[in-house]
């Protein structure tokens, strides 16, 4: 059996050299780790052809030219030969024996999909490890349509956590993804993972839910998402949330996968606001401006989202606004929020 894990590396080489290392203090000689230099400018590839003289199980692909690291994955999915394939980013590590231990289940169990645990890395002395929010176990059949999909579409209700995207958390059964012609949506970065995820829990049978530890997610504030963010953008950021509703409605077949889609669109458009108070810097009367014609345009759209859904307080009040025409009142208070925030936080620190 041959799991082969997918890294696309781009200007990554301060990163680069802690994952490869941690790559190849894995001793299994069934992992194959397929490493794509997308297009990277820096010595990432150097680096690349350093390891894999020492490592024969490294297996490096060049791009002339960078193709986004969403099309590098899906380039992967096309050309590896593998049983089985993970994803890697290349400013993170992988977690000793991990990958060993998980071979191990895969031979056992035979899952199409194999979800894990991961640690969160905030630094050397904070690390937190983040489990999935199911029981530990094999799911197959009615078990897999009814507790993990509905979970893969967002959180049931406020007190319940749902499958977060993270595609280098999971472990995906190759002939799965080829049969199914499943690949990464290039145009809802950075919630491709989300779908992904979605569609590849759709189209299994059987489901691991393990114990083990694959994954070192480093929190990053120069990573991919995180400059969206700080680059953000109302209305492209606004476009992109309904366009991750209309995608989950049309795999949507159970009344759980409504509800939990809705909850989690209701947040993101809760993040929506709160990032246009943090990070807009255009007067209160445009954004709100901007806000209201989005309002006018998606109205039928956020009715529905609304629906059939307990809202707390604080969404039941975003609702109001967005619908009501007091866009501004929004905007004015996400600006005071993160007003009040700096403030104190420069308080703590004087």
């Amino acid at each position: 059996m041959k799991l082969s894990i997918i890294t696309t590396v781009y200007k990554a080489e301060k990163d680069l050299p802690r994952l490869l290392d941690s790559m190849m203090a894995l001793k299994s000689t069934e992992l194959e780790f397929y490493m794509i230099n997308n297009g990277s400018p820096d010595g990432c590839g150097e680096i690349l052809t350093k390891y894999a003289k020492l490592d024969s199980r490294f297996k490096i692909h060049t791009l002339k030219e960078n193709i986004g690291y969403i099309g590098a994955r899906n380039l992967g999915i096309q050309q590896v030969e593998a049983d089985y394939v993970g994803f890697c980013d290349s400013d993170d590590y992988l977690e000793p024996n991990g990958y060993d231990n998980a071979l191990l289940e895969l031979q056992s169990y035979l899952p199409d999909f194999y979800i894990a645990c991961f640690n969160q890395v905030f630094s050397e002395s904070r690390i937190k490890i983040v489990t999935p929010p199911y029981e530990f176990g094999l799911y197959v059949q009615d078990d897999v349509k009814g507790i993990i999909s509905p979970q893969s579409f967002g959180p049931l209700d406020s007190n319940q956590a749902s499958l977060s995207g993270f595609v280098w958390k999971h472990i995906y059964k190759l002939d799965v993804l080829r049969r199914n012609r499943l690949f990464f949506h290039k145009d809802i970065q950075p919630y491709e993972d989300e779908i992904f995820n979605i569609d590849v829990i759709k189209s299994s049978a059987k489901i691991l839910v393990s114990k083990q530890v694959l994954y070192n997610y480093v929190v990053n504030e120069s990573s991919i998402t995180s400059k969206m963010r700080q680059q953000f953008n109302l209305e492209e950021e606004w476009d992109r949330v309904l366009s991750i509703y209309k995608l989950r409605q049309e795999r949507w077949t159970s009344n759980n996968e409504i509800i939990a889609s809705k909850n989690i669109i209701i947040d993101y458009i809760y993040g929506c606001m709160l990032w246009t108070g943090k990070c807009n810097n255009q007067p209160i009367s445009k954004s709100s401006k901007t806000l209201k014609r989005l309002c006018e345009k998606d109205r039928s759209v956020l009715e529905d989202i609304y629906s059939d859904v307990n809202l707390n307080r604080l969404n039941f009040f975003i609702k109001t606004c967005l619908l009501n025409n007091h866009q501004a009142i929004l905007i004015f208070l996400s600006r005071l929020y993160f007003s009040l925030t700096r403030t104190n936080r420069h308080k703590s620190t004087r």
